[in-house]
């Protein structure tokens, strides 16, 4: 993670980035501080991914967004389904 936050200090971004590594489903952050909070390739490997995705939505701000980007349709019922109807979104 360290080449990764090297990169982000370095880039010309028009906004604030932070890359924290924790557990997902219990995040050393504040409640809806966040307007956007990134995941790739998680939701397909956490052991309780609903857990991850409450967590997610507790950290972003009340209009804030939580990108997801997946590369396998979740086994978890709930979440494919939810992963089939918004794949072509």
């Amino acid at each position: 993670l360290d080449g990764l936050r090297a990169k982000l200090s370095n880039a010309p971004l028009p906004f604030k980035t932070e890359v924290v590594e924790a557990d997902a489903a219990r995040l050393p952050l504040s409640t809806g501080a966040y307007d956007c909070v990134v995941d790739t390739f998680g939701l397909c490997v956490y052991d309780a991914p609903v857990a991850v995705l409450r967590e997610l939505g507790r950290v972003v701000k009340p209009a804030g967004r939580i990108l997801l980007l997946e590369n396998a349709r979740p086994s978890n019922a709930l979440l494919g389904a939810y992963v089939d109807a918004t794949a072509g979104a």
